[in-house]
């Protein structure tokens, strides 16, 4: 009889700390998810972690390095910026798609035109000095386009 005892003891506290950690991780759910829209704009508010805003500070200091780099470093610069311009340009399409803003389309375009001056796709980037300058300012056209989306789907 002792067994029987210890043993609906031992699932009763079970199923008790179950419990007690299932609605603690929803209160943590609800309550600690935060993102930010964009990085200098400060339109924080809180909800789902958006992926660009964290990626779009390194994205500019990647093209202020372009803007500084002299002439020997300036292949592996672009290679960094091109790949970085990718992954940008996906998570910024991703963010728009989930908040179901109508500006993807226009931001994918944008992203493509920067991404195709500087030979776009895998690859050594193949680009003229004007091309990648063109690239650069269609790159901060399409950070503040983003932000700009962003700001017109806040609750």
């Amino acid at each position: 009889m002792t067994h029987r005892f210890r043993l609906l003891l031992l699932l009763a506290a079970i199923a008790a700390c179950r419990q007690d950690a299932s609605e603690t991780a929803k209160a943590e759910a609800a309550g600690s998810v935060a993102g930010t829209v964009g990085d200098t704009a400060g339109a924080g508010w809180t909800g789902v972690e958006y992926e660009a805003p964290r990626l779009i500070p390194a994205m500019r200091a990647q093209l202020q390095a372009l803007r500084d780099a002299d002439a020997g470093r300036a292949e592996e610069n672009v290679t960094a910026y091109k790949n970085m311009a990718g992954d940008l340009v996906s998570a910024m399409l991703t963010d728009l798609n989930q908040v179901g803003s109508g500006e993807a389309d226009q931001i994918r375009t944008l992203g493509d035109s920067a991404l195709n001056l500087v030979g776009g796709g895998t690859g050594v980037p193949d680009a003229s000095p004007g091309q990648l300058a063109r690239s650069t300012e269609l790159m901060e056209r399409l950070i503040e386009r983003y932000q700009e989306a962003m700001r017109a789907v806040r609750p």
